[in-house]
């Protein structure tokens, strides 16, 4: 069982989370392969104001699998990933990376934007220097 008090108790019978420190062969888990959780989402809920778009979503990635978030547009892909790299907060919930809360700079979470951000009129230079919140050291 886990300890970890963000996350709570992890029970074998958990179908959101999985097994995480006890390895031991059982007859209910023999055969199954359990990994350690990397990502675990717990209860995540996003509202923008009366519109609910993820709805108390639980899951976890075990460390070393690979995992796509695919869906038709408008169900919550890009809501959850601005939610894992906290450009949005969530409305309930939490995300965790190694058993602590996400956090794009201790993690190294980044994003890449589908569409483009950038001005293409302006220079590299020019969006810098027009950049609010850019460090002012950057622009030297």
């Amino acid at each position: 069982m886990n300890g970890n008090p963000d996350i709570g108790p992890i029970e074998a019978g958990d179908s959101a989370i999985p097994v995480r420190e006890n390895f031991q062969q059982t007859e209910e888990l023999k055969g199954k392969c359990i990994r350690r959780p990397k990502v675990v989402v717990k209860n995540l809920t996003r509202r923008f104001g009366e519109l609910l778009v993820l709805d108390n979503i639980s899951f976890s990635v075990g460390e070393g699998e690979f995992l796509c978030i695919v869906g038709p547009t408008g169900c919550g892909k890009t809501t959850f990933l601005n939610c894992l790299s906290k450009l949005i907060p969530t409305t309930q919930g939490n995300i965790f990376i190694d058993g602590a809360v996400a956090d794009p700079r201790r993690h190294n979470i980044s994003f890449v934007f589908q569409e483009p951000t950038a001005m293409p009129w302006r220079t590299v230079a020019e969006g810098r220097e027009r950049s609010p919140g850019f460090p002012e050291s950057a622009n030297t």
